[in-house]
């Protein structure tokens, strides 16, 4: 059965859930999983949206996505490389109890989706150092590892219980309780199955979620951060990245033949959230340069 991008159903191996992957990245489109993802940024830049807000990720970062949370990667440089892991709760055994914030009853890696150096300086070092632990642990795979993973994990979860007050939840101002993810699958298997088609329209992605157009709009811009015309448009530029990158198509070809009517639009909207050109971006010279003059543009 294929995978459907929007709801990853990864199993992880019941004995030990718990995979690692030290890769260069790319773009990918909002999803949802049971299991928890945190990763540190190696190199390069990406956004991230979680739960309806934004995030750029830097060099240096550290993400924590909770499970069970819509988000997505976009914008993500050609030289971005991470350390990303995955983990079932099932490893924590009978502590579940101990691993969840009380006033809201749910786990604590809701408490802050982006760590960064400059700004959570302490708990920044120490994460570090347990996420390559943990890299190397399960790199090698020395006799115990799997227990030296378990017991670092349980570190990293004691620091941010102990280090990340519950007074800096950021998930919880959206208060998204029932996130419908039925109408959510709908739409986004809607609008990635038609991407390329450049007559899609919000009334034909509120049709196929089975809402009205008006709720569906804010009802799409609540659970992802963006309206509906900028995800179909970032998740076209992602498509545009992917061709530029493993193809030799024209430029031109790529742009129609991802949704893109006209090539003056289409140039414009890739500068917009990649920073450069398409040419430049298919070159890899200049791009950095380039992509450091830029400014984020505002939703």
């Amino acid at each position: 059965m294929e995978q459907k991008p929007w709801n990853e159903k990864q199993y992880l191996d019941p004995d030990f859930p718990f995979l690692l992957f030290d890769e260069k990245f790319t773009n990918y489109p909002f999803h949802w999983h049971k299991y928890l993802e945190i990763f540190h940024m190696v190199k390069g830049k990406l956004d991230i949206s979680v739960n309806g807000k934004i995030y750029t990720v830097h060099k240096g970062d550290i993400v924590i996505v909770n499970s069970d949370l819509i988000h997505g990667y976009f914008n993500v440089s050609q030289d971005t490389r991470i350390i990303k892991f995955q983990f079932g709760t099932e490893l924590f055994d009978q502590l579940l109890v101990d691993i969840r914030d009380s006033r809201n009853d749910s786990l604590i890696f809701n408490r802050k989706v982006l760590i960064t150096k400059i700004q959570d300086e302490e708990v920044h070092k120490k994460l570090v150092k347990l996420i390559y632990e943990l890299r190397y642990e399960y790199c090698n795979k020395i006799e115990g590892y799997r227990l030296a993973i378990k017991k670092i994990l349980y570190d990293l979860t004691l620091l941010i219980l102990r280090e990340i007050p519950l007074k800096q939840n950021y998930i919880k101002t959206n208060n998204i309780v029932n996130p419908n993810f039925s109408a959510l699958e709908r739409a986004f298997s809607f609008i990635y199955k038609h991407y390329d088609d450049p007559e899609i329209t919000l009334d034909n992605a509120s049709d196929a979620a089975h809402l009205s157009k008006f709720y569906f709009s804010r009802f799409f811009r609540e659970r992802t951060g963006m309206t509906y015309h900028t995800y179909l448009s970032r998740l076209r530029v992602n498509r545009v990245q992917e061709l530029l990158c493993e193809t030799n198509m024209a430029i031109t070809e790529i742009a129609y033949n991802c949704g893109f009517t006209s090539l003056k639009t289409f140039n414009r909207i890739f500068k917009k959230y990649t920073g450069v050109s398409p040419s430049l971006f298919r070159g890899g010279e200049s791009v950095n340069k380039e992509q450091k003059n830029h400014r984020q543009v505002k939703q």
